[in-house]
């Protein structure tokens, strides 16, 4: 039989493609960037403020107690008194943080599909992430700083070598060791310690199964990929911990407290701490803003917050490194 000649209808004249003119169905779904696991809310201190450019974090040292003896004047006797030692931490509001966005009227009208609100939760996506990243540098800082006063410990770096990134045995020495350091340094264990993984460490300790063994009590569970406690510590998971993806060597201009180490933080692998070690100020939370720029003839989002975070208390943050 001749072939035959058909005239194709999804065929653009001069073209290739029978089905280019064909229309395409729309899913109803849009596929946008996965919402980031943000890991800090609610695990460090917290002080809103109305106004003012700073907030004091009061640091008190401890009392010690000593005997008496018959007929000595407690009032006189210096090695009995105690003078208690006061230091302050102070944290600032950095400069506004902003996430903006301008968004054309005409394309807005030409999309099928409502991109606003989508693009408006990602502007506020990116700032959590920010503050996410921030804090786990001011954490890094804290573990390698010097005691608030002579009578505290400083902050932690338990240098597990280069074999706590592949080693399951290793990194969970570590871990332990970092609870021990919490312990001698009276820092609480009141449900308030956390230690944070990335994913290849989590998933590491999820196939050893160790951390999950029932008979040794542990919490994780090997079907669902979930690690819960180890050596008091509440385990999170985060791609935002100091060093890869967020090494920071230099200051960033707006910041009016310190994120940074020039030495870096790439040998960092795993960050514990306990809720008191560090703290944000917020004097404006997250906002988002719209408005109609006739100007422009388009809608400008724009997502703002005004925070500063920073160092509490050295001896209640252990960075685990890989040297």
């Amino acid at each position: 039989m001749a072939s035959s000649f058909p005239s194709r209808l999804g065929l653009v004249e001069g073209g290739a493609d029978d089905y280019e003119l064909f229309l395409k169905v729309f899913s109803g779904e849009v596929l946008t960037a996965f919402d980031e696991a943000n890991i800090f809310d609610g695990k460090q201190l917290t002080n809103s403020i109305s106004f003012g450019e700073s907030a004091q974090f009061p640091v008190m040292g401890r009392a010690a107690a000593g005997y008496h003896a018959a007929g000595d004047n407690i009032l006189e006797n210096a090695g009995l008194m105690n003078i208690i030692d006061l230091e302050e931490k102070v944290i600032a509001i950095d400069a506004l943080l902003v996430a903006p966005l301008l968004l054309d009227n005409l394309d807005e009208l030409l999309n099928h599909y409502d991109a606003r609100s989508r693009k408006a939760h990602e502007l506020g996506e990116a700032l959590a992430t920010d503050m996410d990243k921030r804090l786990f540098r001011v954490l890094a800082l804290a573990a390698r700083s010097a005691a608030n006063l002579t009578t505290l410990p400083a902050g932690t770096s338990i240098d597990a070598g280069a074999t706590v990134t592949t080693d399951a045995s290793v990194l969970l020495g570590a871990i332990f060791d970092a609870a021990q350091t919490l312990d001698e340094n009276e820092v609480p264990n009141d449900g308030g310690r956390y230690l944070a993984l990335r994913p290849a460490q989590w998933h590491l300790l999820v196939e050893d199964t160790t951390a999950l063994n029932k008979d040794w009590n542990g919490s994780g569970d090997f079907s669902r990929g979930v690690v819960g406690q180890i050596a008091g510590f509440n385990i999170v998971m985060s791609n935002h911990l100091a060093g890869t993806g967020n090494n920071v060597v230099a200051t960033v201009t707006g910041e009016r407290n310190t994120y940074f180490d020039a030495a870096g933080f790439l040998t960092v692998i795993a960050q514990a701490w306990h809720t008191s070690a560090i703290g944000t100020v917020k004097l404006a939370g997250l906002k988002m803003e719209a408005e109609y720029k006739m100007e422009y003839q388009a809608n400008f989002l724009n997502a703002s917050m005004a925070m500063g975070h920073g160092i509490l208390r050295p001896e209640a943050a252990i960075q685990i490194t890989n040297v």
